[in-house]
Protein backbone atom coordinates (compact mmCIF):
# COMPACT_ATOMS: atom_id res chain seq x y z
CA UNK A 1 0.00 0.00 0.00
CA UNK A 2 2.74 2.47 0.94
CA UNK A 3 4.56 1.62 -2.28
CA UNK A 4 1.42 2.43 -4.32
CA UNK A 5 0.99 5.73 -2.51
CA UNK A 6 4.64 6.52 -3.16
CA UNK A 7 4.06 5.83 -6.86
CA UNK A 8 1.13 8.26 -6.94
CA UNK A 9 3.22 10.85 -5.13
CA UNK A 10 6.18 10.44 -7.48
CA UNK A 11 3.99 10.80 -10.56
CA UNK A 12 2.54 13.98 -9.05
CA UNK A 13 -0.98 12.57 -9.10
CA UNK A 14 -1.20 13.17 -5.35
CA UNK A 15 1.05 15.00 -2.91
CA UNK A 16 1.02 12.73 0.08
CA UNK A 17 2.25 12.52 3.64
CA UNK A 18 1.94 9.03 5.12
CA UNK A 19 1.80 8.41 8.87
CA UNK A 20 2.11 4.80 10.08
CA UNK A 21 0.87 3.75 13.52
CA UNK A 22 3.25 1.08 14.84
CA UNK A 23 4.29 -0.60 18.08
CA UNK A 24 7.11 1.06 19.92
CA UNK A 25 10.19 -1.14 19.70
CA UNK A 26 13.94 -1.22 19.10
CA UNK A 27 13.78 -0.55 15.34
CA UNK A 28 14.00 2.94 13.92
CA UNK A 29 11.71 4.12 11.10
CA UNK A 30 14.64 3.77 8.69
CA UNK A 31 15.15 0.14 9.74
CA UNK A 32 11.46 -0.63 9.34
CA UNK A 33 11.37 0.81 5.83
CA UNK A 34 14.61 -0.99 4.95
CA UNK A 35 13.00 -4.23 6.12
CA UNK A 36 10.03 -3.61 3.82
CA UNK A 37 12.40 -3.03 0.93
CA UNK A 38 14.29 -6.25 1.64
CA UNK A 39 11.18 -8.38 2.11
CA UNK A 40 9.02 -7.11 -0.74
CA UNK A 41 11.63 -5.73 -3.14
CA UNK A 42 10.27 -2.18 -3.04
CA UNK A 43 11.78 1.12 -2.01
CA UNK A 44 9.40 3.38 -0.12
CA UNK A 45 12.05 5.39 1.72
CA UNK A 46 12.80 7.48 -1.39
CA UNK A 47 9.31 7.71 -2.77
CA UNK A 48 9.39 4.44 -4.66
CA UNK A 49 12.44 4.94 -6.84
CA UNK A 50 13.94 7.48 -9.18
CA UNK A 51 11.80 10.12 -10.81
CA UNK A 52 10.92 13.76 -10.74
CA UNK A 53 8.22 13.65 -8.09
CA UNK A 54 10.47 13.85 -5.06
CA UNK A 55 10.29 11.80 -1.90
CA UNK A 56 7.03 11.06 -0.14
CA UNK A 57 7.17 11.98 3.52
CA UNK A 58 6.69 8.98 5.82
CA UNK A 59 6.41 9.39 9.57
CA UNK A 60 5.73 6.91 12.34
CA UNK A 61 3.58 7.25 15.45
CA UNK A 62 4.89 4.68 17.91
CA UNK A 63 2.28 3.33 20.33
CA UNK A 64 3.30 2.43 23.89
CA UNK A 65 3.67 -1.26 24.71
CA UNK A 66 1.14 -1.15 27.55
CA UNK A 67 -1.51 -0.09 25.03
CA UNK A 68 -0.40 -2.65 22.44
CA UNK A 69 -0.86 -5.33 25.13
CA UNK A 70 -4.61 -4.64 24.95
CA UNK A 71 -4.57 -6.21 21.47
CA UNK A 72 -3.27 -9.57 22.66
CA UNK A 73 -5.67 -12.46 23.22
CA UNK A 74 -3.97 -13.47 26.48
CA UNK A 75 -4.96 -10.11 27.97
CA UNK A 76 -8.62 -11.12 27.59
CA UNK A 77 -9.11 -14.76 28.70
CA UNK A 78 -12.88 -14.20 28.56
CA UNK A 79 -14.86 -12.21 25.99
CA UNK A 80 -11.69 -12.06 23.93
CA UNK A 81 -13.17 -10.54 20.79
CA UNK A 82 -14.80 -7.66 22.65
CA UNK A 83 -11.65 -7.09 24.70
CA UNK A 84 -9.36 -7.01 21.67
CA UNK A 85 -11.78 -4.76 19.79
CA UNK A 86 -11.85 -2.35 22.71
CA UNK A 87 -8.04 -2.48 22.81
CA UNK A 88 -7.85 -1.66 19.09
CA UNK A 89 -10.01 1.42 19.66
CA UNK A 90 -7.74 2.59 22.50
CA UNK A 91 -4.66 2.12 20.33
CA UNK A 92 -6.24 3.88 17.35
CA UNK A 93 -7.41 6.78 19.50
CA UNK A 94 -3.86 7.20 20.78
CA UNK A 95 -2.66 7.45 17.19
CA UNK A 96 -5.41 9.86 16.14
CA UNK A 97 -4.51 12.17 19.01
CA UNK A 98 -1.03 12.51 17.53
CA UNK A 99 -1.89 12.59 13.83
CA UNK A 100 -5.42 12.93 12.49
CA UNK A 101 -5.44 11.68 8.88
CA UNK A 102 -7.50 12.70 5.88
CA UNK A 103 -7.57 9.01 4.91
CA UNK A 104 -7.36 6.28 7.53
CA UNK A 105 -6.38 2.88 6.13
CA UNK A 106 -6.66 -0.07 8.51
CA UNK A 107 -4.62 -3.10 7.42
CA UNK A 108 -4.80 -5.01 10.72
CA UNK A 109 -8.44 -6.12 10.63
CA UNK A 110 -9.39 -3.79 13.49
CA UNK A 111 -12.86 -2.92 12.19
CA UNK A 112 -13.95 -1.09 15.33
CA UNK A 113 -11.33 1.59 14.67
CA UNK A 114 -13.19 2.65 11.52
CA UNK A 115 -15.96 4.54 13.38
CA UNK A 116 -13.24 6.41 15.30
CA UNK A 117 -11.60 7.38 12.03
CA UNK A 118 -14.90 8.74 10.79
CA UNK A 119 -15.41 10.57 14.07
CA UNK A 120 -12.07 12.31 13.48
CA UNK A 121 -13.20 13.41 10.03
CA UNK A 122 -11.23 10.89 7.97
CA UNK A 123 -12.35 8.82 5.04
CA UNK A 124 -11.78 5.17 5.90
CA UNK A 125 -10.50 2.16 4.01
CA UNK A 126 -10.02 -1.39 5.25
CA UNK A 127 -7.83 -4.26 4.08
CA UNK A 128 -9.14 -7.42 5.76
CA UNK A 129 -6.89 -10.46 5.92
CA UNK A 130 -9.11 -12.50 8.23
CA UNK A 131 -12.49 -11.51 9.69
CA UNK A 132 -12.62 -11.06 13.45
CA UNK A 133 -15.66 -13.31 13.48
CA UNK A 134 -16.74 -15.56 10.63
CA UNK A 135 -19.91 -17.34 9.63
CA UNK A 136 -18.04 -20.60 10.27
CA UNK A 137 -17.53 -19.58 13.90
CA UNK A 138 -21.19 -18.66 14.25
CA UNK A 139 -22.27 -22.02 12.80
CA UNK A 140 -19.92 -23.90 15.10
CA UNK A 141 -21.27 -22.28 18.25
CA UNK A 142 -24.88 -22.58 17.05
CA UNK A 143 -24.47 -26.31 16.40
CA UNK A 144 -22.60 -26.77 19.74
CA UNK A 145 -19.53 -28.35 18.14
CA UNK A 146 -16.37 -28.20 20.30
CA UNK A 147 -13.53 -26.35 18.57
CA UNK A 148 -10.65 -23.94 19.13
CA UNK A 149 -13.14 -21.15 19.77
CA UNK A 150 -15.78 -23.24 21.51
CA UNK A 151 -14.71 -25.08 24.65
CA UNK A 152 -16.17 -28.55 25.09
CA UNK A 153 -17.46 -27.60 28.57
CA UNK A 154 -19.55 -24.83 27.01
CA UNK A 155 -20.55 -26.94 24.01
CA UNK A 156 -21.94 -29.61 26.33
CA UNK A 157 -24.17 -27.12 28.16
CA UNK A 158 -27.35 -25.89 26.50
CA UNK A 159 -27.51 -22.76 28.65
CA UNK A 160 -23.84 -21.84 28.22
CA UNK A 161 -24.05 -22.46 24.47
CA UNK A 162 -27.15 -20.28 24.25
CA UNK A 163 -25.42 -17.42 26.07
CA UNK A 164 -22.35 -17.72 23.86
CA UNK A 165 -24.50 -17.93 20.76
CA UNK A 166 -26.25 -14.68 21.69
CA UNK A 167 -22.86 -13.09 22.41
CA UNK A 168 -21.44 -14.17 19.04
CA UNK A 169 -24.45 -13.03 17.03
CA UNK A 170 -24.55 -9.65 18.81
CA UNK A 171 -20.84 -9.21 18.19
CA UNK A 172 -21.27 -10.17 14.53
CA UNK A 173 -23.96 -7.49 14.23
CA UNK A 174 -21.71 -4.84 15.78
CA UNK A 175 -18.85 -6.00 13.57
CA UNK A 176 -21.04 -5.46 10.52
CA UNK A 177 -22.01 -1.97 11.70
CA UNK A 178 -18.34 -1.08 12.22
CA UNK A 179 -17.53 -2.26 8.69
CA UNK A 180 -20.20 0.07 7.32
CA UNK A 181 -17.95 3.03 8.19
CA UNK A 182 -15.46 2.00 5.49
CA UNK A 183 -15.58 3.93 2.23
CA UNK A 184 -13.51 1.24 0.49
CA UNK A 185 -13.03 -2.41 1.45
CA UNK A 186 -10.25 -4.71 0.25
CA UNK A 187 -9.81 -8.38 1.18
CA UNK A 188 -6.88 -10.72 0.62
CA UNK A 189 -8.73 -13.74 -0.76
CA UNK A 190 -12.03 -14.97 -2.14
CA UNK A 191 -12.61 -16.84 1.15
CA UNK A 192 -12.37 -13.60 3.12
CA UNK A 193 -14.52 -11.82 0.54
CA UNK A 194 -17.34 -14.32 0.99
CA UNK A 195 -17.32 -13.90 4.78
CA UNK A 196 -17.09 -10.11 4.65
CA UNK A 197 -19.94 -9.95 2.15
CA UNK A 198 -22.05 -12.00 4.58
CA UNK A 199 -21.13 -9.92 7.64
CA UNK A 200 -20.55 -6.37 6.31
CA UNK A 201 -23.86 -6.01 4.51
CA UNK A 202 -23.92 -2.22 4.85
CA UNK A 203 -20.40 -1.61 3.54
CA UNK A 204 -19.23 -1.26 -0.09
CA UNK A 205 -18.66 -4.51 -1.94
CA UNK A 206 -15.17 -5.83 -1.10
CA UNK A 207 -12.47 -6.03 -3.74
CA UNK A 208 -10.03 -8.94 -3.67
CA UNK A 209 -6.46 -7.64 -3.54
CA UNK A 210 -3.95 -10.45 -3.17
CA UNK A 211 -0.99 -9.81 -0.85
CA UNK A 212 2.23 -8.60 -2.52
CA UNK A 213 4.62 -11.38 -3.37
CA UNK A 214 7.98 -10.73 -4.99
CA UNK A 215 8.28 -13.64 -7.44
CA UNK A 216 11.16 -12.35 -9.56
CA UNK A 217 13.78 -14.29 -7.62
CA UNK A 218 11.60 -17.43 -7.61
CA UNK A 219 10.94 -17.19 -11.35
CA UNK A 220 14.68 -17.27 -12.00
CA UNK A 221 15.12 -20.61 -10.21
CA UNK A 222 15.47 -23.73 -12.41
CA UNK A 223 12.41 -25.64 -11.19
CA UNK A 224 12.42 -29.27 -12.22
CA UNK A 225 9.27 -31.01 -13.40
CA UNK A 226 7.78 -33.89 -11.41
CA UNK A 227 9.25 -36.37 -13.89
CA UNK A 228 12.79 -35.14 -13.38
CA UNK A 229 12.96 -33.15 -16.60
CA UNK A 230 14.23 -29.64 -17.14
CA UNK A 231 12.70 -26.40 -16.07
CA UNK A 232 9.30 -25.48 -17.40
CA UNK A 233 6.39 -23.12 -17.12
CA UNK A 234 4.26 -25.36 -14.87
CA UNK A 235 4.97 -26.41 -11.33
CA UNK A 236 1.96 -24.67 -9.77
CA UNK A 237 3.74 -21.36 -9.26
CA UNK A 238 1.37 -18.92 -10.86
CA UNK A 239 -2.25 -18.22 -10.15
CA UNK A 240 -2.77 -19.65 -6.69
CA UNK A 241 -0.38 -17.40 -4.78
CA UNK A 242 -2.68 -15.21 -2.73
CA UNK A 243 -5.92 -17.13 -2.82
CA UNK A 244 -5.67 -18.38 0.76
Amino acid sequence: MVHTLAQLHREKKRRLHVVIFAQKGPKTPEQILAGAEERFGIDVSTGGGSGGGGSMKIDFVFIETELIDLLHAETWPRFTMIGQSYGSMVVAWRGFQTATPDLYFDTTGAAFTLPLGKLCGARCAAYVHYPTISTDMLAMVYSRRPSYNHDSAIASSKLASLVKCVYYFLFAGLYGVAGAFANVVFVNSSWTRDHIEALWRLSPAPTVLYPPVNVEALAALPFASAGGGGSGDGGGGGNGGGGG
